[in-house]
């Protein structure tokens, strides 16, 4: 198979945040509810309603390190909410040792429950999370995700792949190469790959 293609015969999921799979849905919950909260609006309460042996996995409560960061359903809930856009630099220890977001990752609520009878276990519709979030000036503001964003279910854009590239500071120029690439000419000769040592 030519180098570059087997994404397109064989789909993947692609992870949008550099953290356990079970953390996904939550951030994407958090970061649409950011959008609604407004400048200068506070949290009072944070709610995450999620099958019990998913937060099994991602259970940390407040990080002392970037693995537990990187497994902390709670901790990904605050910095969502409170950024709009969860990034590599969020598991970095200057970031999960901020005050405020520790304390706001402590109070947050779980709302653990056990998987359908007979459920799969797989992340999807059947196994819902929903993040409920209480401000201060009385509004409740809820999000339900099904899909794992990245996966079969919710693809990733073109937008997210190169949001990503960039908050991992690499070449969103030879990304977008690749991207534009026309699949029949193999990648060798499209001078791409000159681009990568380049860069």
């Amino acid at each position: 198979m030519e180098l570059g293609q087997a994404v397109n015969r064989y789909p993947v999921v692609r992870k949008l945040w550099p953290s356990c799979a079970y953390t996904h849905r939550t951030i994407h919950g958090a970061e649409m509810l950011h959008r609604g909260i407004g400048e200068g609006a506070e949290i009072r309460s944070i709610k995450v309603r999620m099958p019990e042996p998913f937060h099994r996995v991602a259970g940390f409560v407040v990080p002392n390190n970037d693995a537990e960061a990187r497994f902390s359903v709670s901790y990904c809930a605050v910095v969502g909410l409170l950024t709009g856009h969860v990034a590599p630099d969020d598991f970095r220890e200057h970031r999960f040792s901020d005050p405020v977001r520790r304390k706001m990752t402590a109070a947050v609520e779980l709302d653990l429950y056990a998987l359908p009878k007979g459920d799969s276990g797989d992340i999807g519709p059947s196994t819902p999370e929903v993040i409920t979030v209480t401000l201060e000036d009385g509004r409740v503001l809820t999000r339900e995700t099904l899909h794992v964003p990245g996966g079969v279910g919710s693809p990733m854009t073109r937008a997210q792949l190169l949001q990503k590239v960039a908050d991992c500071r690499c070449s969103v120029a030879v990304a977008e190469a690749f991207l534009n690439a026309d699949g029949a000419t193999p990648v060798s000769e499209t001078g791409i790959l000159d681009q990568v040592q380049g860069v």
